[in-house]
């Protein structure tokens, strides 16, 4: 197993509140707040579309081509979360159905364009690792009880062979107040 450099979660607000403060280029900074706030991969969070997410119901829809485990994979949005999507529409950013398009019209972004951010700014983090950060936070802060909806949320296998046809449902109820309880913690953290 690879193991991803990762900040500790208590410096994840300040991270975003410096990338947020640099001035750094909106097609850039909101797909970035957006994989941070989902603990999504980088391509989850590069290749989102407008038509995966529900305004409605606060879901975001992970087509099963593009997740590491080959399943759909159902995001609850937290108000920050929908606030980054609400920024980018009212942007026009827009392109091909992707909700964050390049500079060149309607291609993805790169897969590098985090990590070029993270090394400008100076953050000792790969994209990745804000994954283990989320791990860490829900775990000190959310306890045991959450820890399945945590596996979940990283879309993660739960369970071992004996277990796994018995879990079935997606928890997205534990799962919304924890995306939930996590933007709240990014957004008001240092505040």
């Amino acid at each position: 197993m690879t193991h991803h450099t990762a900040l500790n979660y208590s410096l994840v607000p300040e991270a975003l509140d410096r990338i947020r403060e640099s001035g750094c280029d909106l097609t850039t900074r909101l797909p970035f707040e957006f994989l941070v706030l989902n603990a999504s991969r980088s391509g989850e969070a590069r290749l989102a579309q407008w038509k995966k997410v529900g305004w409605g119901n606060c879901l975001w829809t992970v087509p099963a081509e593009r997740m590491k485990g080959r399943r759909q994979h159902r995001v609850p949005l937290s108000p920050q979360a929908m606030a980054a999507l609400a920024e980018a529409m009212e942007l026009g950013m827009e392109s091909n159905g992707l909700i964050f398009p390049s500079f060149n019209k309607g291609k993805p972004l790169s897969d590098m364009t985090f990590t070029a951010l993270l090394r400008r700014m100076d953050i000792q983090a790969v994209p990745h690792g804000f994954r283990s950060s989320f791990k860490d936070w829900s775990g000190d802060t959310m306890g045991e009880n959450y820890e399945i909806a945590t596996e979940l949320a990283l879309a993660r296998t739960v369970g071992n062979a004996a277990r796994k046809p018995y879990t079935r449902s997606e928890l997205l109820g534990p799962r919304r107040a924890l995306m939930d309880a996590w933007g709240e913690f990014l957004s008001n953290h240092h505040r």
